[in-house]
């Protein structure tokens, strides 16, 4: 029998053949090395003990599950990086500053997609059309129209959407309130952006020129949409027939045509339309008047 040692009764009182927590035991060597690895058990008896090498394993993937959790909420992140930046929205810390324009953000990334507002870079380009976006999320959102796919209900007027985004702006078209108001005249907008196009037509800041018959637009997109209109130009195609449209807008209308979807009521008499442009023609010529 082997005589008892320190070490042995060491190993006796902490269950013997039990397993320590402890870095050193991390290090496939130390496996090799039993008489150093005693010598830790002994000297730090004050640390936790484990049966098998499966039930420490365990532990330290729960405590490292627990490092990555957010003490404020609870929400439980993917790594050390992404607790960090997720605190931030607690803390209200923005320590990464554009150096162009001045405004803060929570982390690097952030500052690094911002900047492309500066720059005009458009690193994601759609392969089906060619256009091109400055950010990885738009590119999706953009896809989705290409697909057909409208899985996003409005529940007050079943309009369906492509993404939960149009389907959150659309929802405040069903709200009396119009936040955003004109600081030259009485009217008021839902959207802040419209709201900046309208005050141009105030101040004449119509600072968009199409370079080809130099008409004059509030905004970018308003540019590109007229500038089809020359290249001829037609990014956006039905995947059931094949036609091409310029707006992406016209290419829903069209689609509704193969899917039998109406989604404008007239609210005077019931008749049902494809597009809005075509229920605003229907109730100036034949329900004027009659609107409740």
């Amino acid at each position: 029998m082997e005589p008892k040692t320190e070490i042995t009764e060491a190993r006796e009182h902490t269950d013997e053949g039990d397993l320590m927590y402890s870095e050193l035991m991390e290090m496939k060597q130390e496996s090799s090395e039993p008489h150093e690895t005693e010598e830790k058990i002994k000297g730090e008896n004050s640390l936790c003990y484990f049966n098998t090498e499966k039930t420490l394993s365990s532990f330290r993937a729960e405590t490292a599950k627990d490092s990555l959790k957010c003490p404020q909420c609870g929400k439980t992140l993917s790594c050390t990086s992404a607790r960090n930046r997720h605190m931030r929205t607690h803390t209200g810390e923005r320590p990464f500053e554009c150096d162009q324009c001045g405004k803060t953000l929570t982390s690097k990334a952030s500052l690094v997609e911002h900047k492309r507002i500066h720059t005009g870079e458009r690193p994601y380009t759609c392969d089906q059309c060619g256009k091109s976006f400055a950010w990885l999320t738009a590119l999706r959102e953009h896809l989705l129209y290409h697909s057909g796919v409208r899985s996003f209900q409005c529940e007050q007027c079943s309009k369906t959407f492509i993404s939960s985004n149009s389907l959150r702006t659309h929802i405040k078209t069903h709200a009396d309130v119009k936040p955003y108001a004109c600081s030259f005249c009485e009217k008021t907008y839902l959207y802040l952006n419209s709201l900046k196009q309208h005050e141009q037509t105030h101040t004449g800041g119509t600072s968009h020129v199409c370079s080809v018959c130099g008409k004059s637009f509030t905004s970018v997109s308003s540019l590109k949409q007229h500038h089809r209109i020359h290249t001829g130009e037609k990014p956006y195609k039905c995947s059931q027939c094949g036609k091409s449209f310029t707006r992406v807008r016209n290419l829903r209308d069209h689609v509704r045509l193969h899917t039998g979807e109406r989604p404008y009521h007239c609210s005077s008499c019931g008749q049902s339309f494809v597009a809005s442009s075509t229920l605003c023609t229907h109730r100036k010529k034949w329900c004027k008047g009659h609107q409740n």
